[in-house]
């Protein structure tokens, strides 16, 4: 539970601050401890909006002025993936870089985190993904969950970087807490797959070097017949995918044409969040253990065993479905600019 203060004792504190009382009087007074002393203090300066610094002064000199506390803030704000340290140089500060990092965090909600990747968007980009959003956004729940979200993923047998692990202090080499390195290299393997708002439907092994013509057969042999199998061979199929160059090409736009039940919608550049069946691949390599796959055919079965089993996840891929109009409405309300799905 979060701790309450009196009012009373506020008030009471506050006078006695002002009057520069000593802390040990200030302990007897209100017969509170150091702790609890503190986090008086501390709602005190809250509820003064910060314009007041109420803790103890230590006799020490600030180590930046408020002017260059400023011009940090204002750097940052301007150059936000500039090291504190190129910070310091550039307006010549004579402190530590810690000290700018404590700076940077004076009085604002700036936190260090791990940046967002997204495709650079410019202007045409973001009128086309406009253009896309208003004219799909009427499509019912249901037409989205029968639509067919294609793509295609290359998975290696390790994961980028080493992520984190949790130890105890000064553990760091024992063998629990390493990952081997594997010195054999590493083993790709390239997949196509489509996903609707049921189920994962088809997931093939490809060439890395798919051309058109490969496209093309694996439309007509694989992804097809198993939307048929599964949806059967009557109703409209809302089909989306990338523009990569094998999707556009002469050949496959004159398939789609002569299959007028397959509808294409023209998905805009650079907007993978639309296609829910990049949440898919992602939630494949989450739980990615290390090393558990060293050869491409162990890969291969790793990656089939982790689409199979999503096939118990139902609910899953009907969550992903019904958020493509929330995620369309946020297009609009970003004038086109990156969403955060």
């Amino acid at each position: 539970m979060a701790f309450q203060p009196k009012r009373h004792n506020l008030a009471i504190l506050s006078r006695m601050i002002e009057s520069n009382t000593p802390k040990e009087e200030i302990l007897r007074y209100m017969n509170c401890s150091p702790s609890t002393l503190f986090k008086y203090k501390k709602i005190l300066r809250e509820n003064l909006g910060g314009l007041v610094d109420l803790r103890e002064n230590n006799g020490r000199q600030e180590a930046l002025t408020v002017d260059e506390i400023q011009n940090i803030q204002l750097m940052n704000e301007e150059l936000p993936f500039m090291p504190a340290a190129k910070i310091k140089d550039e307006l010549m500060l004579n402190c530590s870089r810690w000290t700018v990092r404590r700076a940077m965090r004076k009085d604002t909600d700036v936190r260090c985190f791990k940046p967002a990747i997204k495709n650079k968007l410019i202007r045409l980009h973001k009128e086309a993904r406009m253009e896309f959003a208003q004219r799909y956004l009427h499509l019912s729940q249901e037409e989205w969950r029968r639509t067919i979200f294609m793509d295609e993923k290359v998975f290696s047998t390790h994961k980028d970087g080493r992520g984190l692990v949790r130890r105890p202090k000064r553990m760091r080499y024992d063998e629990k807490y390493i990952l081997p390195r594997s010195r054999s290299g590493r083993a790709t393997r390239s997949f196509y797959g489509w996903v609707c708002g049921y189920f994962p439907g088809a997931l093939v092994p490809i060439d890395r070097k798919l051309k058109s013509d490969g496209y093309l057969e694996l439309l007509e042999d694989v992804f097809i017949p198993s939307i048929n199998a599964a949806f059967g061979d009557q109703d409209l199929i809302n089909i989306i995918e990338d523009n990569c160059s094998i999707h556009t090409a002469h050949i496959v736009r004159n398939f789609w044409r002569n299959n007028p039940r397959f509808n294409r919608l023209p998905l805009p550049p650079c907007s993978p969040e639309i296609n829910v069946i990049e949440n898919v691949w992602a939630e494949l390599v989450r739980e990615w253990t290390p090393s558990i796959a060293r050869t491409e055919e162990e890969l291969i079965v790793r990656v089939e065993q982790g689409w199979e089993a999503m096939r118990n996840r139902p609910d899953y891929f009907q969550r992903l479905t019904d958020s493509v109009p929330t995620r369309l409405q946020k297009v609009l309300d970003n004038e086109g600019s990156s969403i955060h799905y």
